[in-house]
């Protein structure tokens, strides 16, 4: 029997919610809610104060096409941290793992093997990819997308539509499909702004509106334009540690 043929064998019904299914050691903590129509695969820890809102499913298991690179992640605990709130519809991969007094808005889609912080805003119809690290108080306005391996430090904003591109060949060369980008510490991005495979957002820097970024952005550098240049410099009164 394959993984997949044997994705519903272990979920029985549970009395803690309405139509709650839970799989095998799965830990609820009393304080946590739990909405109605709930799937909570096996190896997933919700933890204190959480809010598990309807129609939502977590620890499921990836389907991997045969030409994927992910990792499958085998046996890895799904977890949800203190206080963190995850909204209607959300449907959360095998192996994640998000922090505190994090909120994740309706219709999120969180990957296997994604870590999200503490403090995280991830805004309706979001999703994060395969294996993203992602910092602490990070926002991001949905919906957007996070790409697989992607490395968003701490204060990070995103706004709407953002679309990391990972592969240069649009996937005619799977090898070249590795190309993640990484947004350091306090940067923002603006609205409908596309970064090209492997650029670096630089701490403090700022990416306007519909900008096409094509190669790295120095720290505190502000840049717009298709492709984006170079317009000026984040002031002092803008800095998060002025």
């Amino acid at each position: 029997m394959t993984e997949h043929d044997s994705l519903f064998t272990s979920l029985k019904p549970d009395p803690r919610a309405h139509n709650l299914l839970v799989g095998d050691n799965v830990r609820i903590d009393e304080s946590a809610q739990i909405g109605a129509n709930v799937v909570l695969h096996d190896n997933v820890e919700i933890g204190p104060g959480c809010v598990i809102k309807h129609n939502t499913v977590i620890g499921q298991p990836p389907t991997l096409a045969p030409s994927s690179n992910a990792v499958p992640q085998a046996s890895q605990t799904t977890t949800i941290g203190e206080g963190t709130t995850i909204c209607n519809g959300c449907v959360i991969l095998r192996g994640a793992k998000i922090g505190r007094v994090t909120i994740v808005g309706d219709h999120g889609f969180i990957r296997e093997g994604a870590m999200i912080g503490d403090e995280c805003v991830i805004g309706r119809g979001s999703s994060i990819s395969v294996a993203a690290r992602m910092g602490n108080r990070v926002r991001v306005q949905g919906p957007t997308a996070i790409g697989p391996k992607m490395i968003v430090e701490d204060d990070v904003f995103i706004s709407i539509n953002m679309a990391p591109i990972t592969d240069q060949t649009s996937g005619r060369d799977p090898a070249m499909s590795n190309g993640f980008s990484t947004l350091r510490r306090g940067c923002r991005i603006g609205a409908n702004v596309s970064l090209m495979p492997g650029v670096e957002i630089g701490e403090e820097a700022v990416v306007g509106a519909g900008a096409v970024v094509i190669e790295s952005v120095a720290e505190r550098a502000k840049v717009v334009g298709v492709p984006a240049r170079v317009i000026g410099s984040v002031s002092a009164e803008e800095l998060l540690d002025r």
